[in-house]
């Protein structure tokens, strides 16, 4: 029995192995440029008291710095969203390294902490704005941050900053009939049109609940565009409706944030993504976010990161070296 075990241990160990080099290698292919996502920023103090989710979506403000600095330096350029999306559609070519910085929801730090740094080094984001000020989102536990006012994000529309759509309310889409759908995303599209006098183009999925109505209902509004949160690159001709981006967890360390958005670093993340998702796609989120609050309770710290999928991961495959050695040795 023992012997069989061991069979099957060298085996999934093998084909995890080769998989995820044959993925690296796949996700190393040329052109291609990464988007960040980004949530919130929070003074170092501040962080400190930060926690849950709130961990994986807070960023400490020093960190982005370090970041911006790191992309600087390694001579990355950053593009806007309709760059991107032209980029994708195979009408413009991209510099070797370009990257598209997007912030999620809206919160007030972005005026405050992102935009200061994003003008010191040259660089440029993406905001995608929940236009609800009272939704949920603005007010998440210990990370509570308001929404961007209407008068800076007019101010800083066109500068360091564009402004995009995340929904209004930021319900989970997947779960919401047809016409809540579109009320969803015309709305905050007709909403950020009125207040920015421009249009407005570009979607980013909330909570990453979407489904083929979801983005056909998109197509049908007027985006032309949409990114979700799985992670991958994008390339000349991937799809326009459901662009990928790396999430930058708050946790990262310096060296954690470059892995994460080189081709090693997303073919760890993609299957580990998928495994992360299943449970959400099956239930859907009516059953899978109460479900997943009570899971989170026994979790410590109240979170489950990528970071701490991928240490798991790792954990679990040296184990089964060690149960291989032990075996061949003895």
């Amino acid at each position: 029995m023992l012997h069989g075990l061991v069979i099957i241990l060298a085996s999934v160990l093998a084909l995890s192995v080769l998989g995820l080099v044959g993925l690296c290698l796949w996700e190393a292919r040329s052109p291609r440029l990464v988007c960040l996502m980004y949530h919130r920023l929070s003074p170092g103090e501040a962080h400190r008291s930060v926690w849950g989710t709130e961990r994986v979506f807070a960023l400490p403000v020093g960190a982005f710095e370090a970041q911006l600095e790191y992309l600087k330096s390694a001579g990355y350029e950053c593009v806007s969203a309709g760059q991107v999306r032209a980029f994708a559609a195979g009408e413009l070519p991209m510099p070797r390294r370009a990257v598209l910085i997007t912030f999620d929801d809206g919160c007030r730090s972005v005026a405050s902490l992102a935009a200061p740094l994003l003008a010191r080094f040259g660089a440029k984001a993406t905001v995608f704005v929940t236009t609800d000020p009272s939704a949920y989102v603005f007010d998440v536990g210990a990370g509570y941050e308001p929404r961007l006012t209407e008068e800076e994000m007019k101010a800083l529309d066109g500068g360091v900053v564009e402004f995009e759509s995340h929904s209004v309310t930021h319900r989970p889409l997947r779960g919401l009939a047809e016409d809540e759908i579109r009320s969803e995303l015309a709305g905050s599209k007709r909403e950020l049109e009125q207040l920015l006098s421009r249009p407005v183009e570009y979607l980013a999925i909330p909570g990453n609940w979407w489904s083929a109505k979801v983005m056909q209902i998109a197509r049908e509004v007027g985006y032309r565009a949409v990114w979700v949160s799985n992670p991958g690159f994008v390339r000349p001709g991937s799809n326009r409706y459901g662009l990928h981006r790396v999430n930058v967890e708050g946790e990262f360390t310096l060296g954690q944030f470059v892995t994460a958005m080189s081709p090693w670093g997303i073919a760890q993340r993609r299957p580990l993504s998928f495994i992360k998702r299943l449970p959400g796609r099956i239930l859907g989120p009516a059953w899978w976010l109460p479900l997943r609050k009570v899971i989170l309770r026994f979790i410590p710290g109240g979170h489950l990161s990528m970071r701490r999928m991928v240490l798991i991961a790792g954990v679990l495959a040296a184990s089964m070296v060690v149960v291989l050695l032990l075996w061949l040795l003895g």
